[in-house]
């Protein structure tokens, strides 16, 4: 068969295609799960895989350091919500109820046990998350806000921390500084168009009370990091 010069390149050129396609197929499998491994982040684990029971989460500042007890509600709504959600605890007590009885302690309820108040609620396991430091370190046109906050699991029955494990559980002494608490950190980069000073902090004191929130119910199962992306951070 006659063929000019350019289309007998062209051809020599789509048989080798097919030819290293052919090789990879047979040969290069783990080349083809190496660059996939590359192009998809890997799933992030639990650090701790939390039971599916009826379960509280309460979050205390008790340091005032929202200045705002709806963000610490908000807190809790967000990671109620993710929790429930994503089908890892199908029963969840309404914050509501948390913030009633709340109320009806008032300054009693911090110093009541997260047992008994599992108790009074409901609730088999509580999730507590104490607010430790929050703040918006703003640049023109972005700000950063960021939280962190100590995390703790209790069995209501059993009367015992789940989560991080106890000292009598691990042998290894509690640091003063944290109280035994997991500490986890959160932190966004949230870009500002409003020319209102105090609307742009507002919004940016609900977007991290919400991701907090949410990060902290994603301790507690594995998950894809990517579904919960915020592409306009």
């Amino acid at each position: 068969m006659n063929t000019t010069p350019f289309a007998a390149r062209l051809r020599r050129t789509v048989l080798a295609i097919i030819a290293c396609a052919s090789a990879l197929a047979s040969n290069g499998c783990e080349m083809f799960g190496m660059a996939a491994a590359a192009l998809v982040p890997p799933k992030q684990d639990a650090v701790y895989e939390i039971d599916n029971r009826p379960t509280a989460v309460i979050v205390d500042d008790p340091g005032n350091t929202l200045r705002d007890p709806q963000l610490a509600m908000l807190i809790a709504e967000s990671c109620a919500h993710v929790l429930k959600e994503n089908e890892v605890i199908t029963q969840i007590i309404d914050v509501k109820s948390v913030a009633a009885l709340a109320s009806e302690l008032g300054d009693k309820f911090v110093k009541t046990s997260p047992y008994e108040i599992g108790r009074r609620l409901g609730a088999k396991q509580v999730i507590n998350v104490n607010v430790f430091s929050a703040s918006v370190s703003p640049e023109p046109g972005l700000l950063k806000p960021s939280m962190e906050v100590g995390v703790k699991v209790f069995d209501v029955d059993g009367r015992q921390r789940l989560f991080p494990p106890a000292a009598s559980a691990t042998g290894v002494p509690e640091s003063a500084a944290n109280d035994g608490f997991y500490i986890h950190r959160v932190s966004m980069r949230y870009r500002v168009t409003d020319a209102d000073p105090a609307r742009v902090m507002a919004i940016a004191q609900q977007k991290i009370a919400e991701e907090t929130g949410s990060s902290v119910a994603r301790l507690f199962f594995t998950h894809d990091p990517t579904k919960f992306d915020d592409i306009r951070q």
